[in-house]
């Protein structure tokens, strides 16, 4: 909370230095006069360069992002957004100057008003599940409550069937679609709370987000349950069938900094994949061990969970 109050202070006295100076180069002794507006709208400029480069570099530093990572993180995340914040502060000052006073404030209920704020994505239709797009922006909410102090944890669970595929090759993908479906009933059950968050990635690939859990115990005990959960035999029109599950867990505590979202699910895959690699069940994500890829890289892993 201090460092994200710290950028914006910093910004804004940037900015305002920006204003002040300009106006002295420029002779612009009112905000009113065309001078004066040019050092109104640099300083905005100055405003948002400042604290978007701040945020975007305590992203690379936290979470040691490649160049390539972070250009597509500056663009795809900060560069629309930001570009319509500079625009609305333009204009904003732009009425604010020409008009009047009350010009900002009915341009501000006005934008709330029609602001199309993305809405979330529909359950997936066979598990009921939050789809990939809808279950990471939720889990970002969850981040934020934590960079905020609202929660002191979260434990983030990636989960990827074993077997799946043997099964859809010997009954067919109907009974495959019955099993996930029943997966689906059996995780949202595993979402004991309203906070908790269960979603289907792709394929045969879940995941669980439960904020406030920071225990280590508690979320190990909690994913040996999920993976109960989901390998318990189930009832298809082809009898009873069982699947393997392997989990990734991933513990997070609010004071240790908490990473972003891609930072979060590549930790967790990162882990479940040394549970398959050791033939299934959990395994607690270790920043110390080596990367499971040596075997199986990514690349395949997408190909298999995309089925």
């Amino acid at each position: 909370i201090l460092a994200n109050h710290s950028v914006m202070v910093i910004g804004a006295v940037a900015g305002g230095l920006t204003t002040m100076v300009l106006r002295v180069l420029l002779d612009a002794p009112s905000l009113t006069s065309g001078a004066g507006f040019v050092a109104t709208i640099s300083g905005i400029l100055v405003l948002a360069v400042v604290t978007t480069g701040m945020a975007a570099a305590t992203l690379v530093l936290r979470d040691e992002l490649s160049l390539g990572a972070f250009l597509d993180l500056l663009i795809g995340q900060f560069g629309r957004i930001t570009a319509l914040e500079v625009a609305l502060a333009w204009i904003l000052c732009l009425t604010y100057l020409a008009v009047g006073w009350w010009t900002p404030l009915a341009i501000g209920a006005f934008v709330l008003a029609v602001w199309n704020n993305d809405p979330m994505p529909e359950a997936d239709p066979l598990t009921g599940l939050q789809p990939a797009k809808g279950f990471e922006r939720r889990m970002e909410g969850g981040l934020g409550r934590m960079r905020t102090g609202l929660i002191r944890g979260a434990t983030m669970m990636s989960i990827d069937l074993d077997g799946f595929h043997d099964i859809n090759n010997r009954f067919g993908h109907a009974v495959g679609d019955e099993l996930l479906a029943e997966i689906g009933a059996r995780l949202r059950l595993q979402a004991r709370r309203p906070s908790d968050l269960a979603g289907r990635l792709g394929g045969d690939e879940f995941a669980l987000f439960l904020p406030g859990l920071a225990d280590i115990e508690t979320a190990l005990r909690r994913a040996a349950e999920v993976c109960a959960a989901i390998t318990a035999p189930i009832s298809t029109t082809a009898g009873f069938v069982t699947v393997g599950a392997s989990c990734g867990v991933l513990v997070l505590e609010s004071w240790g900094g908490v990473p972003a979202t891609g930072t979060v699910l590549k930790h967790a895959d990162q882990a479940m994949y040394h549970a398959k690699r050791s033939g299934g069940g959990t395994h607690l994500f270790d920043p110390d061990e080596p990367l499971p890829y040596e075997t199986q890289p990514p690349s395949s892993r997408m190909d298999e969970g995309r089925r």
